[in-house]
């Protein structure tokens, strides 16, 4: 037996963002995907900290909720040089997800994009 499986085309979560200050991407709704892909490109020499976080109560029509931020070891960080970070989460939970830095020094220009699936 055959079924659909549920995906998520790659698309822009953050374009040209301006890493000399603090960025946080839209919400993407991931419910019924349980594998995340996300791809952070820079340009330039920011340093800062990377974060994915999701919310269990995230409400759309008030684009209000509460946000919580997965552990990494490493945690994702620009580290003053022009680089990459490629982030698969192969288990989710929580129906919305999103992306933010938060600058210390530098400057760059970020791309962040994020695809998903359902195994």
């Amino acid at each position: 037996m055959s079924g659909r499986k549920n995906i998520l085309q790659p698309y822009a979560i953050i374009a040209d963002g301006d890493m000399s200050n603090d960025l946080v991407s839209e919400p993407t709704n991931v419910q019924y995907l349980d594998r995340l892909a996300i791809q952070l490109i820079w340009t330039d020499s920011p340093v800062g900290d990377f974060a994915v976080e999701t919310s269990l109560n995230y409400n759309p029509l008030l684009n209000a909720g509460d946000w919580t931020a997965y552990s990494f070891s490493p945690s994702p960080a620009a580290t003053g040089a022009a680089d990459s970070i490629f982030i698969d989460l192969t288990v989710t939970s929580a129906p919305y997800l999103r992306v933010s830095y938060t600058a210390t020094s530098g400057a760059g220009t970020l791309q962040a994009y994020i695809s998903g699936k359902m195994s």
